[in-house]
């Protein structure tokens, strides 16, 4: 599986923020991400 380099996982918070996401919206999307990592 491809990890996520730090300026990607940067670049996907600053699209998130740009197309109106919360920061505790981001947040759970940042959350979900690794959980489905951890157990994959």
């Amino acid at each position: 599986m491809e990890e996520m380099t730090t300026r990607e996982i940067s670049r996907l918070i600053d699209w998130l923020k740009e197309h109106g996401h919360t920061y505790e919206e981001i947040e759970d999307c940042i959350d979900t991400i690794s959980k489905e990592k951890q157990e994959g």
